[in-house]
């Protein structure tokens, strides 16, 4: 995501690793039309990820 979208998005901490996925869109950040280029984003990384074969 960084490399197409510029935007930077990280796992859970502590008790909730492995269950959230973290997007920083406090302060400056919190408009939306950041969180729509945010969600686009993520739903463009999703289609390009391999099936897990587990």
């Amino acid at each position: 995501m960084m490399k197409n979208h510029q935007i930077e998005m990280t796992g859970g901490l502590g008790p909730s690793i492995g269950m959230v996925m973290r997007i920083g869109l406090m302060g400056y950040n919190c408009e939306k039309h950041k969180a729509d280029m945010a969600l686009h984003a993520l739903a463009d990384a999703l289609k390009n990820c391999k099936k897990s074969k587990a």
